[in-house]
Formats: structure tokens, sequence, C-alpha cells
């Protein structure tokens, strides 16, 4: 699971898939904030990612979710980058993923909670 939370926040746009500066983290948070446009292509992006992760482990994130394996990725996405762009996921959050480390925030994010 982790590595899909990784991927996405990878392609929000907020981080480059490796440690990033708390200045770029929080300027691809605020694009995404105030661009509609932006959060729908961070969105399409993300969900051609989530979609090439293993099918084991897009279940798993789907049993957390409690949803049907066949809405993980519009969901997810929906809800992570949604999140991020209204502040949600700390920049220490996303970094942390780097090193495997999930959230109970990130948890009740994805949970959409």
């Amino acid at each position: 699971m982790k590595k899909i939370i990784a991927l996405v926040l990878c392609g929000v746009a907020v981080s480059s898939c490796t440690a990033t500066s708390r200045t770029n983290y929080d300027a691809g948070v605020t694009a995404l904030a105030g661009s509609k446009s932006l959060r729908a292509s961070a969105i399409e992006k993300c969900i051609i990612k989530a979609r090439s992760a293993d099918t084991a482990a897009r279940h798993k994130v789907a049993v957390v979710m409690d949803v049907r394996d066949n809405q993980v990725d519009q969901l997810y996405c929906n809800r992570v980058i949604n999140a991020a762009a209204a502040g949600r996921i700390s920049y220490d959050e996303a970094n942390n993923l780097h090193y495997g480390q999930i959230t109970p925030n990130l948890i009740k994010i994805i949970q959409g909670r």
C-alpha cells in the first residue's frame, strides 16, 4: 500500500519522488488549491499510475478503503489529490513516504474521513 500512496503523491506534482524542499511542496499544494484544471490533470495522472500497480496491491488498498476493486483508482486519487490541495497532507507526511512511513492521517484520507 505504501508504494501506491507514494506513487500517487509523486503524481500530485507536490513531490518529485525524491525528498523535496518544503518550499517546493508548499508551492505544489498552493497550485493544486488554486487550479481546478491542475487538480483534474493530477487526478488523471494519478489514476494512470494507480492502474499500473499490481492487482494484489490495488486489492489491499481497496480493502483498507472499504470499496470494490474497480472503484479504488478513481476514489483513491480523488481523495488524495483533493486532500493535498486542501493542505491535509503535510510536508513531513509526503516526504516520510519515501521511508515507508504511512500515518493514521493518510489512512483517514484514503478512507474518505
